[in-house]
């Protein structure tokens, strides 16, 4: 028989707790009971998220949604994602459960009537917007976020707006970070159209973290960062960078890719060709600056140009750490009106500084050479036997010379509305500098550069690059050989195949082709550089059944270089270098 007080004890257990119930994001996540014997008394939940187990010690809702949205690293389904980003995006959820009430935090304080009038004016709405704009400042200001605690900060921004709740540090890291970081989500899905391009690249952080860098570009230029990885702990095998690219693809669309452009890097080209074959419509492109990029170092390693270019780096760094050395060719500069600046350093990670290098030596051959004649005490041994070597400046103006074309390639293709028929001409160009090389002093050596150039043009893909050419209406056939026009032909039917083309529209597409290379109607019309584009010039001819159209805007809408990654890999050193965490 149950007496009185256990029937009391059994009613009180199986009463609800008091308090709001909990957000329907616990669903997705196991709770972790709180500990009562907690010094504390934060008698708060934990929690656990049922798809990559991370714990909390204490469960907050807007970190829980965040994680959803934007962190778990098992992905949950997409439709959770998407809801939860969504919710993120417009901030409709209960934020309660942060440590940014005032009342926890605020010593009382005798209150005027006049800050509750100007109090009203701001409403949520209002308190929500200066919370987003003051977000986007610290984040792309880069300025320190311990700054938002910092008093006279407090001030200024109550002078602006009394009725303005600044919040507090914790918050701006995390929830009003993570709510305009799903806005730039909701934004970039609406904005991404077709023929959309895939960059990625890998990079090694100075802590050491192997951190991957997925950049989708768009046909008119528009860069958006998808993610950055760290795959510190992963082997960097072809199938497991093709599984993490086939994620983000078919999370944005697969149908919106036309091509994935990395670096020469035989685990990336692996994976760019696995994920080729699952979708055939997705080309593997080479990142053209890194192709050019590779020559230039090939010629830099021959021993002859390796000579040189030792010799001025011995030069550049003497003139560098002395103090009374660069302080007198700093004054020959000015005095001889030097244009250009003084000498610059050659940084093997920095694609063009080979060719400054040099060039700045030859801009300050005569700056040098007075101090040779006239304050050679100031200068040591070597850089004296460097100086006088027979030859010596005409070596460096060979080599500036065969390193002039291959620094303006570089320069040319980095551009983000550079296209396939662009990469075609200045690889034309530096090939005809190349072969011109026999007017340098140095014949084997020239040799040499066209046996490198003749090595890296056979690792290339050149029938895509080709049929670019041949599809921009400023070139067309201009220029190329009779037989050319049959690897053209064959090249775009093996795409219009990839694309799913049939026999019938294959044979149309040849037609098309054929008028389009005798300038007949539709395609009559003149392209003019500076008024036309190349997207808009096809746009204008119309007819039915335009297969050469659909395939001329698949090929100008590749970018052929993922120089942005390097960028923003520039970037980001910058931003974890020890000088930026003071």
């Amino acid at each position: 028989m149950i007496d009185s007080e256990d029937e009391l004890l059994i009613s009180t257990s199986n009463r609800k707790r008091p308090g709001r119930p909990k957000n329907e994001v616990w669903q997705h996540f196991n709770t972790i009971p709180a500990d009562s014997t907690n010094e504390k008394k934060d008698l708060h939940s934990g929690a656990a998220c049922k798809f990559c187990k991370q714990k909390w010690s204490r469960g907050k809702t807007s970190e829980m949604i965040a994680h959803l949205a934007l962190q778990c690293s098992k992905l949950p389904p997409l439709e959770v994602r998407a809801l939860y980003l969504e919710i993120l995006n417009n901030g409709s959820f209960d934020d309660n459960d942060d440590d940014n009430s005032s009342k926890r935090s605020k010593p009382y304080k005798q209150s005027k009537i006049t800050n509750h009038v100007e109090r009203l004016t701001v409403t949520d709405d209002k308190q929500r917007r200066y919370s987003r704009a003051l977000t986007k400042f610290f984040v792309t200001c880069e300025v320190p976020l311990w700054i938002i605690e910092n008093p006279f900060f407090i001030d200024y921004s109550k002078e602006l707006c009394p009725g303005f709740q600044v919040p507090k540090r914790t918050i701006l890291s995390t929830t009003m970070i993570n709510v305009e970081t799903a806005t730039v989500i909701a934004e970039m899905k609406k904005k991404l159209s077709n023929e959309t391009n895939l960059t990625l690249d890998g990079w090694t952080s100075p802590a050491g973290q192997s951190l991957y860098i997925f950049l989708i570009m768009t046909s008119d230029g528009k860069e958006y960062i998808h993610s950055l990885k760290n795959f510190s702990k992963n082997s960097h095998t072809g199938e497991f960078l093709k599984n993490e690219i086939i994620k983000v693809i078919e999370e944005v669309g697969a149908e919106k890719f036309c091509s994935i452009v990395s670096d020469h890097a035989s685990n990336v080209v692996l994976a760019k060709n696995l994920v080729s074959t699952k979708y055939p419509h997705i080309f593997p492109i080479r990142c053209i600056a890194h192709h050019i990029n590779l020559l230039s170092s090939d010629i830099i390693k021959l021993n002859w140009a390796t000579n040189i270019i030792t010799c001025c780096k011995k030069i550049v760094t003497f003139f560098k750490q002395s103090h009374a050395g660069g302080a007198i060719l700093q004054q020959e500069i000015v005095e001889n009106m030097i244009k250009g600046g003084g000498l610059k350093k050659y940084v093997i990670t920095r694609w063009t500084t080979a060719y400054d290098c040099t060039d700045s030596i030859i801009r300050c051959k005569n700056a040098l050479k007075q101090i040779l004649e006239n304050e050679s005490q100031l200068l040591n041994l070597e850089i004296i036997s460097i100086l006088r070597k027979q030859n010596f400046f005409r070596n460096v103006k060979d080599l500036r010379t065969i390193l002039l074309p291959i620094k303006k390639a570089i320069i040319n293709l980095e551009h983000k509305s550079t296209t396939l028929a662009d990469c075609f001409i200045n690889l034309v160009i530096m090939a005809t500098a190349i072969k011109e090389l026999s007017q340098t002093s140095n014949q084997n050596f020239s040799k040499e550069c066209q046996n490198v150039f003749d090595k890296r043009w056979k690792e290339f893909n050149f029938d895509y690059y080709l049929l670019a050419y041949f599809l921009h209406p400023k070139y067309r056939d201009t220029g190329l050989q009779i037989n050319t026009f049959r690897i053209i032909c064959e090249k775009a039917l093996s795409i219009w195949k990839l694309l799913g083309g049939r026999e019938k529209s294959a044979n149309e597409l040849i037609a098309q082709i054929s008028n389009y290379s005798l300038k007949s109607k539709p395609y009559d019309f003149e392209f003019v550089t500076g008024i036309h584009t190349v997207k808009n010039w096809w746009l204008m001819c119309k007819q039915q059944n335009n297969h050469i159209q659909k395939l001329a805007l698949l090929m100008v809408s590749i970018v052929p270089s993922n120089a942005s990654c390097e960028r923003y890999f520039s970037i980001l050193g910058w931003y974890m270098n020890k000088r930026r965490t003071r």
